[in-house]
């Protein structure tokens, strides 16, 4: 057998794999694929969407509304346990709140309400809706589209004299991301956080951004594009997705998905070439899963992105891998992704014809591959250890096929990769 050299990290994730083996511990495994509806508030008269996920993929926030029992006809909600509950709004404005993003474990989200002072970007925790202020000069005016997977963090955009700014609040403080540009400050919005809240990706002077810990970096756009923006960023900071607009000819336009990784910008491609344009919405921990929305003849749909299989329609992978029954469902948008890639949160119609957020966990189509390259290597041992170490991300751990992940299965998960 030939000797396939391992790098550090490797030896050390090794070290993590037969430590944890020692100690003898069992986790559940992530369980079978699976699909639901989640509901709407009561009084609901509109239905419901969905507009983040945790990066544990239990917890999800999105729209609703309480106009049937005299409530507000757009309220933010997060959805936990099976539980959907109103996030409730600022006091001093109308009863009216929107989304934005929700921390890692689902215990803090953010988004946009009406206050005393007027449009106010809110940070809720514990049940406390709080105002997080705006930029000084100009008319009143902030809006959250994400908070940092720590929760320290609120990204969005700020309105001054001058333009509308891309901000980020933590520990009390705002500031403009766009002073930390060499050059004339351009406007623009911040829409999704890493992790710790360092690195912020949104869009600029009319193309993406990733703001690093203070210097921001606009994005190089491909040949024949017109503008773009960055719609999500990795965990770590280092993988970012959105969207780039091109010229199609003839006062045209059309819409296409990308990657960027290591300052190198890739284009997702098309859903079977049945596409008129497609926008990414969020990215996996890896950068090896990306959701989003492709519009086709049909309408809009869902869409999951792997190496692999390229772009696919989440219910045609529900359905066609996974042998789950989503008669009557059609799935039009996927808004989030949890960190492992393995559960989605989207929106879409119900049986019934009524607009309903969706969660779909799309299991593991090969033991072993965390990855979804549709390979087991090296490149799946991270995975296997966060799962080990975490509980998290354990769909694709259970090589023995007991439903559990626990020592027997380390040696089959090695086995795999030197196969």
């Amino acid at each position: 057998m030939a000797f396939i050299p391992c790098a550090s990290r490797c030896w050390v994730a090794a070290a993590a794999i037969l430590a944890w083996a020692a100690v003898g511990a069992e986790l559940l495994a992530a369980g079978p694929p699976a699909f639901q509806g989640l509901g709407v508030l009561p009084g609901s008269r509109f239905g419901s969407f969905a507009r983040a996920i945790s990066d544990d993929g239990t917890a999800v926030t999105g729209n609703s509304d309480q106009a049937d029992l005299g409530g507000s006809t757009f309220m933010a909600y997060r959805w936990q346990a099976g539980a959907m509950i109103p996030l409730g709004d600022l006091p001093g404005g109308a009863n009216f709140a929107e989304s934005g993003g929700i921390s890692a474990d689902g215990s803090v989200a953010a988004g946009m309400s009406f206050s005393f002072n007027g449009t106010e970007a809110f940070r809720w925790e514990g049940g406390v809706m709080t105002g997080v202020g705006d930029l000084p000069g100009g008319v009143f005016y902030s809006h959250a589209f994400d908070v940092s997977g720590d929760g320290s963090s609120v990204v969005g955009l700020s309105r001054t004299e001058v333009t509308d700014y891309p901000f980020r609040w933590k520990d009390g403080v705002m500031i403009n991301l766009s002073e930390g540009f060499d050059g004339t400050p351009p406007g623009g919005i911040a829409t999704a956080a890493s992790h710790d809240g360092e690195v912020v990706v949104g869009q600029a002077a009319g193309r993406p951004f990733r703001w690093d810990h203070g210097m921001m970096e606009l994005f190089k756009l491909p040949p024949g594009s017109l503008f773009g923006g960055a719609a999500a960023v990795s965990p770590d900071g280092q993988i970012v997705v959105g969207t780039i607009t091109f010229d199609a000819g003839g006062g045209a336009t059309t819409k296409r998905a990308y990657l960027w990784r290591k300052g190198v910008l890739t284009i997702l491609g098309d859903l079977r070439g049945n596409a008129l344009a497609n926008g990414a919405e969020d990215v996996s921990a890896d950068g090896n899963v990306v959701v989003g929305t492709t519009n086709t003849p049909s309408g809009g749909q869902a869409f999951i992105w792997t190496p692999a299989g390229g772009i696919r329609p989440v219910r045609d992978v529900l359905v066609e891998d996974f042998n789950l029954d989503l008669t009557g469902w059609q799935l039009h948008e996927a808004n989030g992704v949890s960190a492992d890639g393995l559960t989605i949160a989207g929106t879409g119609r119900n049986p019934a014809g009524r607009r309903e957020a969706w969660l779909a966990h799309i299991g593991c189509v090969a033991p072993g591959d965390f990855n979804n390259d549709g390979r087991r290597d090296g490149g799946d041992v991270q995975g296997f250890v966060r799962c080990l170490l975490t509980g998290l991300g354990c769909g694709c751990g259970d090589m023995d096929g007991d439903d559990a992940v626990g020592p027997s299965d380390v040696e089959p998960f090695v086995a795999a990769l030197l196969d």
